[in-house]
């Protein structure tokens, strides 16, 4: 039996370009980091001189955000006057940027001027794949296996960061759902932490699958091969009962009884 082991880690951080109109606040423009890891296992079996197996098992996990280069994940702080000044940074109000610079119809940010909004995925995935190879003579090669992988998929974006201070300093009874109304989110709550859980707002866990059998024929002037493969994929995702009549909640949200799998 002949088995190998491997794996990587890799990270890495980068800044978005400024462009034109941002030609004066490059120190602000988005953050972006993202880490990878792979973790890979196989292993090899002969069973008898014209019999062995394969086994792979592999790991794959990322994690991507981007963000301001300063208040990174404090989501309240985006649009937070206090928060901004403690940076060096000067804002007209909260959630309330300084204007900028007008020139020949053309707009130029000011030095401070927040220009990124939240966003982050996570992301792993397991593989196990399954290979038998068959010699029966010189002629005649049977191959047979399978494979299936699982996932787990993450998600949370606020592109409208910025204002959400100004909602909560202008809506402070407001129920905190409310709050985060905007958010793309699935596999974190609404404040950005991860969940494990159940309804509209799970992690998402599609599975591929797939099998096949393939037969190989050789002649002396001829190659045959014969098979038949089946692939399968369970997406996992949701759908409206009725997509023209979306309901709410009371607290604004998606009422998962509107949705397929969901509620009655």
């Amino acid at each position: 039996i002949t088995i190998k082991f491997g794996g990587k880690y890799q990270y890495d951080k980068w800044r978005d370009g400024a462009g034109l109109g941002a030609m004066f606040d490059s120190y602000r423009v988005p953050l972006n980091e993202r880490s990878v890891t792979t973790v890979n296992f196989k292993a090899n079996h002969m069973l008898a001189n014209n019999l062995y197996y394969d086994i792979n098992l592999s790991y794959y996990g990322d994690f991507f955000a981007t963000m301001d280069p300063e208040i990174k994940h404090d989501i309240l702080g985006y649009g937070d006057s206090l928060t901004n000044d403690k940076y060096g940074y000067l804002l007209a109000g909260d959630g309330r940027d300084v204007q900028a610079y007008a020139l020949y119809n053309q707009t130029f940010n000011k030095p401070g001027n927040q220009l990124s909004g939240y966003a982050k995925t996570k992301n792993k995935n397991y593989t196990v794949k399954v290979d038998v190879f068959w010699q029966l003579n010189k002629q005649n090669e049977v191959k047979t296996g399978f494979e299936y992988t699982y996932h787990t998929i993450r998600r949370y974006s606020f592109a409208s960061a910025f204002d959400l201070r100004t909602f909560v300093t202008n809506n402070p009874d407001a129920p905190v759902a409310q709050w985060y109304e905007r958010v793309d989110n699935y596999g974190y709550d609404i404040y950005g932490n991860l969940t494990d859980e159940s309804g509209i707002y799970a992690p998402k866990h599609p599975q591929f699958f797939g099998a096949y059998i393939q037969d190989k024929l050789e002649f002396s002037d001829l190659v045959i091969n014969a098979g038949l493969r089946l692939d399968g994929i369970v997406t996992d995702s949701k759908e409206f009962n009725d997509p023209s009549r979306v309901q709410y909640d009371a607290n604004g949200l998606i009422d998962e009884s509107s949705m397929k799998g969901f509620g009655k």
